[in-house]
């Protein structure tokens, strides 16, 4: 397909970056100081910023999660203010421009904190939260596409005071959770496919006070968590160990108030 090319806010100079249709480009999901929202590509992970997408304020609606398909097309998830119940699923074109939604019920009293949607066969992870006083609760709802129905369910609780923030499914039916914790830290959980817990460790983000945001896994095993700090945004990047091998900041140009939700790393082929 043939890229467009786009103004990039990159200091004084308004320089010019080509932005790929396909799955090949770091992506970045961004809410506003009122609920804005926007989408920005990036020329390779730390290179420069360019605006794709523009969309809201919606009076009843944040942007939650993004997700990139290897065929271009996008999907661009909403969740529901507190007293509204109906999440929002975007399709989007290999533009990042909406062409259709559709509507899944929010369980009662539960939050929408991630989503992942399946490579292979298409279906959706959502991920839900319920903190309680003694401990805090998680929940993934599988999810059929064509119906809304659900396939199946996974539970999971961790100490008070935590928000499970992302889940991630590969191919081989392995799954892993974020745990985060206003305090800068996250817990990586890794779990079998029959759901034995394999793989647990700490991590502290590279400054004092910065929250982890999102998690995502690539077909090779490595995956980038998003952090977000009072001076800006960034991602780490951590090999199939959970070691962390690079980090980079995330480029804005959005004005004062603009955070980062979620951070989609260039796509790979599966190797299975």
């Amino acid at each position: 397909s043939t890229p467009i090319t786009v103004d990039v806010f990159w200091d004084t100079l308004f320089r010019t970056v080509v932005v790929s249709e396909v799955g090949t480009q770091p992506r970045g999901l961004w809410r506003g100081p009122n609920g804005a929202t926007r989408i920005a590509a990036y020329a390779g992970e730390g290179g420069a910023q360019a605006r794709v997408g523009s969309y809201g304020p919606y009076s009843q609606y944040l942007p939650a999660s993004y997700v990139k398909r290897w065929d271009g097309t996008a999907r661009l998830v909403w969740k529901p203010i507190p007293g509204a119940t109906a999440i929002s699923v975007w399709s989007l074109d290999k533009l990042d421009q909406y062409t259709s939604h559709r509507y899944l019920t929010q369980p009662s009293s539960w939050t929408l904190t991630g989503y992942q949607l399946m490579p292979t066969d298409g279906t959706e992870r959502f991920l839900f939260n319920l903190p309680q006083t003694y401990q805090s609760e998680a929940r993934v709802r599988a999810i059929s596409p064509a119906s809304n129905g659900v396939l199946y369910e996974r539970w999971f609780t961790y100490s008070a005071g935590w928000t499970a923030a992302s889940y991630q499914e590969d191919s081989a039916g392995s799954y892993w959770v974020m745990w985060s914790h206003p305090a800068g830290q996250a817990v990586l959980r890794g779990y079998s496919p029959s759901g034995w817990l394999q793989f647990e460790q700490i991590q502290r983000g590279w400054l004092n006070g910065n929250i982890p945001t999102s998690y995502k896994r690539l077909a090779d095993g490595s995956s980038r968590i998003l952090w977000n700090h009072s001076w800006g945004s960034f991602v780490e990047t951590l090999d199939r160990t959970g070691r962390v091998t690079g980090r980079h900041w995330l480029p804005t140009y959005l004005g004062t108030g603009w955070v980062a939700q979620d951070y989609e790393a260039p796509l790979i082929p599966d190797p299975r």
